[in-house]
């Protein structure tokens, strides 16, 4: 549902295969994402 939602909103996703909290089992991917999503904004 929520895959739909975001797509069709025009939305960029990025999925990580993890557990429920990606922020604790993948921090350094979070950080990754955040830098890239402050990279494409700046």
């Amino acid at each position: 549902m929520e895959r739909y939602g975001y797509q069709r909103a025009g939305m960029t996703t990025v999925e990580v295969d993890s557990s429920h909290l990606v922020m604790l089992s993948h921090p350094e991917r979070v950080v990754d994402l955040i830098e890239e999503a402050v990279k494409a904004t700046s």
